[in-house]
């Protein structure tokens, strides 16, 4: 009976080990436009974006800070939210871009890839 007791007790141990060794997914998104969205903004009187991810406020910029190319997550002024995709390898999110008034100027829905940066240029 004292075997079977610590047999039982081993093979639980081993199942819950392997259950906790789930990998924990991250991905990102980084957020950029260009000369022509920048001074289409300013045009409006626009000076300030401020940019949500599920809802979240992942950061904030002067309208007049903009990029000739795609930046690199994590990149100098750029604005990067890094997300915990958990057990998934793709997950979908909404994201806003708001003005200083709390307009929507832009809205949508980007897939965050585990291990990737995803860029999204925002153009008017």
């Amino acid at each position: 009976m004292k075997k079977v007791i610590v047999i039982l007790g081993v093979i639980f141990g081993v199942i819950m080990s392997l259950n906790s060794c789930t990998k924990e997914s991250e991905g990102s998104v980084v957020f950029w436009y260009g000369q022509e969205t920048s001074e289409e903004l300013a045009d409006y009187n626009i000076s300030t974006l401020k940019f949500y991810l599920a809802g979240e406020l992942v950061g904030s910029t002067s309208a007049d800070v903009y990029w000739y190319s795609k930046p690199d997550c994590g990149s100098n002024a750029s604005i990067t939210a890094t997300i915990n995709l958990g057990k998934y390898e793709t997950q979908a999110y909404d994201y806003e871009v708001k003005d200083q008034y709390g307009n929507i100027l832009w809205e949508g829905t980007i897939n965050v890839n585990a291990d990737e940066c995803q860029a999204l240029e925002l153009q008017i």
